[in-house]
């Protein structure tokens, strides 16, 4: 894989939990790990939320990494992505903005507790 620069997105990220028929909202901060972040009893839709400003001037591709045991749709400035990963490199430089928002959205089983280690922009 090229040499990349690594911006890490620790947060402060929003973190909203839909479940039938609330909503509750926190903050959260990365990296996640071994740690009970979901309240046990809960399910249903986590999507979390994250500005962040253009990454870089002389950036020729910019990608986004998820290192998650949750398997995410994930959003640019509301277009669909695909984070980084062997089968994908798609640039997200077309789509960033000087301000941009980045939203990651699961589903979540009762009880389920699982790791987010780092999202992160990789550059080149």
């Amino acid at each position: 894989m090229a040499e990349y620069h690594t911006i890490r997105l620790h947060g402060p990220w929003q973190a909203d939990f839909f479940s039938s028929p609330s909503k509750q909202q926190q903050r959260i901060k990365l990296p996640l790990v071994n740690q009970v972040w979901v309240k046990p009893e809960f399910a249903g839709a986590i999507e979390l939320t994250r500005h962040f400003n253009w990454p870089h001037e002389d950036a020729a591709a910019v990608y986004l990494q998820v290192d998650s045991d949750i398997r995410w749709t994930v959003w640019v400035n509301d277009h669909s992505i695909v984070p980084i990963d062997e089968a994908n490199k798609t640039s997200l430089v077309g789509l960033l903005k000087p301000r941009n928002q980045l939203r990651l959205r699961a589903e979540i089983a009762a009880g389920a507790q699982s790791n987010i280690r780092e999202i992160s922009l990789k550059i080149s």
